[in-house]
């Protein structure tokens, strides 16, 4: 079935079919709505051609150019130079600013294609990541095989960029490009805010700490809404909070924030019989100057299942 020397359109053909099926028996296993299954028919068929995009790339075999014997560390030029492009590509699309998607999600989201798959509640799969690491798999294959030495220096410097570029790419953006609220960086490893509120009283007082740092050299005022986080509990109320300007100095990792939870929320908390409560936020609303930017973590976040609802999701980021 796949020989060497096959064609590239061949093995597209193979890899786009391999990936349909793939792709096909995962969302028809996790779900029993045919009115799912039909409407994630455009995303199934764009994850497959890119799949197949992958596979022919990595193994496709090019011809060998002239001299190809040569004792030079470079054996093929053009097949080397397509897997650097190719990794700096995949790099650039892993960068997740100014919000909490990648630019690979974004440009999936502007033609109607999930970039991710969760049929449970429990259970996510990041196709456009997942997709990410097809396509670097194929670079690395080939920028090995277009090397006759150094090849394991190559892979690991590789494996090293892809890794950091985009880290290092929101950084440098704050740091010198960015301002307002899009000079806030976020530690995505922890919660945005944690929170406690003391219901003994009936103002419902409590405090917020925010662990936003403001990277660029002027203060930011900002107004912040916490949202409530997704909750099994139906017995725990997480509300959504709305605090007072926050201002964030340059440079400060964490500030902390006295609030007073609305009448409607302090209602809920009666209801709950709640003398305490105490809930982690990881995703948060910021406004400044007619300016939205929405951080929330995506694996919190419900699937996207109609392109309408993707834009309106995602425009105000």
């Amino acid at each position: 079935m796949l020989k060497r020397g096959a064609s590239f359109g061949r093995l597209f053909l193979i890899g786009a079919f391999l990936s349909l099926f793939l792709f096909g028996l995962m969302i028809a296993w996790t779900t029993t709505s045919m009115d799912t299954v039909i409407r994630m028919l455009f995303s199934l068929i764009i994850w497959s051609v890119l799949g197949g995009l992958a596979f022919s790339y990595m193994f496709y075999t090019y011809p060998q150019p002239p001299g190809a014997a040569s004792p030079k560390v470079i054996a093929n030029k053009s097949r080397f130079w397509i897997a650097i492009s190719g990794v700096l590509i995949l790099s650039l699309l892993s960068v997740r600013y100014p919000h909490q998607y990648t630019l690979a999600d974004h440009l999936l989201l502007q033609v109607g294609v999930t970039p991710i798959w969760r049929p449970l509640h429990s259970s996510t799969v990041y196709m456009a990541g997942l997709l990410i690491v097809f396509f670097f798999v194929a670079c690395l294959s080939n920028l090995i095989h277009s090397l006759h030495r150094q090849r394991v220096a190559a892979a690991v410097l590789a494996l090293l960029f892809i890794s950091s570029f985009p880290s290092i790419m929101v950084d440098l953006i704050q740091k010198h490009a960015a301002n307002g609220i899009y000079a806030i960086q976020f530690d995505t490893r922890k919660a945005m805010a944690v929170c406690q509120w003391d219901f003994t009283t009936n103002e419902g007082n409590g405090s917020c700490v925010i662990q936003g740092t403001n990277e660029s050299s002027q203060p930011v005022t900002a107004k912040i809404i916490l949202l409530a986080p997704d909750s099994t509990n139906r017995d725990t109320i997480h509300p959504n909070i709305t605090l007072q300007n926050v201002v964030f100095e340059p440079h400060q990792r964490s500030r902390a924030i006295q609030i007073h939870l609305t009448p409607n929320d302090q209602k809920q908390a009666a209801a709950s019989n709640l003398t305490t409560m105490s809930a982690s936020y990881d995703s948060m609303l910021l406004t400044a100057d007619g300016q939205v930017r929405r951080l929330y973590d995506l694996s919190s976040r419900p699937l996207f299942q109609e392109s309408s609802k993707q834009h309106k999701g995602m425009e105000k980021d």
